[in-house]
């Protein structure tokens, strides 16, 4: 996996897998009738692979499709401080097909016990960036623009 940050308010490689586990929700970007498409989405991490719960639709139609690249977006922002991050792995996503693995990501409690909810995708990263939103930044900007 390769690892790109900005230079500015970086996070290092292990930040940013500790970031995506610590959070249950993020959004799948893709391409739907080859327009750009958004959904919110179940994840959890195993390994150093992105699992997803979907239904049957436009996300499950992408992981069928051949050579499918998607990012996926998580953030964590506090509204009172406007401090937290945000982290997107871009990478190759699939269907997961073996029956042991599915069995296994049924029985995790990030994920709903929906029949609907009854596929499971995964994203193997090919890069992941992401960065923080410090406080005292925040802060400090909100001083300058007031005066």
């Amino acid at each position: 996996m390769d690892t790109v940050t900005h230079s500015l308010n970086k996070l290092a490689p292990q930040e940013l897998l500790d970031a995506l586990a610590s959070a249950r929700v993020g959004r799948l970007a893709f391409s739907h009738r080859a327009l750009p498409a958004l959904l919110a989405m179940n994840y959890i991490v195993d390994g150093r692979e992105l699992v997803l719960q979907t239904a049957a639709g436009p996300a499950l139609a992408a992981a069928q499709g051949r050579g499918s690249i998607v990012a996926f977006e998580v953030d964590e922002i506090d509204p009172k401080t406007n401090s937290g991050w945000s982290v997107v792995v871009t990478g190759h996503l699939r269907e997961v097909t073996e029956q042991s693995r599915i069995g296994r990501y049924t029985r995790f409690p990030a994920f709903p016990r929906d029949a609907r909810l009854r596929h499971f995708l995964v994203i193997a990263p090919a890069l992941v960036s992401g960065r923080w939103f410090p406080l005292t930044a925040t802060v400090e900007a909100a001083k300058a623009a007031t005066g």
